[in-house]
């Protein structure tokens, strides 16, 4: 991101190349992971995959390493269930908790 300068100092431009979009809360980046995410176990990698592509459809620019990030999380919040280390993606597995439908 630039560097905004204080008041009085001439604005500073940006191209549209330059302007990064981002989830306008971080509810929304949960609600597009849960909806990736079933009550059958999935790949890590395919709900990241998943995610990124809905978020690139959606103009919100995030890495799929933040993504990662935001779902290790919700399994720690206890949120969804997984299997195997996530920081592995291919080797890791993650689902809704039961009660959460889906």
């Amino acid at each position: 991101m630039r560097d905004y300068r204080p008041r009085g100092h001439a604005p500073l431009r940006e191209t549209q190349q330059e302007i990064r979009l981002l989830p306008s809360s971080p509810f929304e980046l949960d609600r597009i992971i849960l909806s990736a995410i079933k009550l059958k176990w999935r790949k890590m990698a395919m709900v990241v995959g998943t995610v990124h592509k809905e978020c690139e459809a959606k103009g919100l620019e995030i890495s799929v390493e933040d993504i990662a990030d935001r779902i290790i999380a919700l399994e720690e919040a206890g949120m969804i269930a997984c299997q195997g280390d996530l920081a592995n993606w291919r080797r890791s597995e993650v689902r809704l908790l039961p009660e959460q439908g889906g």
